[in-house]
């Protein structure tokens, strides 16, 4: 018995070494688990935080895209609006020497003793229509200046665009009334 206490004994003491070596492998084995775990954490999160950094600077730059773009499109109606009124104040002032010419054609017909009232109405009409069509390019200018502090330059456009609609309506009058004009002194006899 002595014996097998003693072997008893001695093997208790071999094992004892060998669960502690393995549990110094298994807390080891731990550590070294947690550690990658802990790294991986910490890369997800560093992930994490560019991607929320990225996705910030996104904002910002779509915001100043939009605001640029915005400008962009004031300018550009700007830009269309004096186009515009470049080529209008042009027809006017090719309408006013049309006028002139008309009136001094009515003045050598009236000379000769020809009936020229009714061109004389419709010259006169012509020219108080030239006159409003003035007031309304006028108009046409302020609300093109208006449009660089405006907020919503696409409603501002349709306005614009209404304008130069009508301002076009009233030229092509005017022009009809002055063709209607000499039409009629070719008919008179001269």
């Amino acid at each position: 018995m002595k014996l097998l206490t003693c072997l008893l004994f001695a093997v208790l003491l071999l094992a004892l070494p060998i669960s502690a070596s393995a549990q110094d492998e298994d807390n080891t084995k731990r550590g070294r688990m947690e550690e990658k775990l802990n790294t991986l954490r910490e890369k997800t999160e560093t992930r994490k935080a560019t991607r929320e950094a990225k996705v910030e600077d996104l904002k910002e730059q779509r915001a100043a895209t939009a605001t640029k773009m915005k400008e962009m499109r004031a300018e550009n109606i700007k830009k269309y609006g004096l186009r515009m009124v470049e080529k209008f104040e042009a027809i006017i002032l090719r309408l006013e020497k049309l006028i002139t010419r008309i009136e001094s054609l009515i003045r050598k017909l009236e000379k000769t003793e020809h009936d020229m009232t009714a061109a004389t109405t419709e010259v006169d009409s012509a020219k108080t229509k030239l006159g409003q069509l003035k007031a309304s390019l006028a108009t046409l200018k302020n609300t093109i200046d208006g449009l660089a502090v405006s907020d919503n330059p696409k409603s501002q456009f349709a306005t614009v665009r209404t304008d130069v609609e009508n301002i076009i309506n009233e030229l092509k009058e005017i022009h009809r009334s002055l063709v209607h004009i000499i039409t009629a002194f070719k008919k008179t006899p001269a």
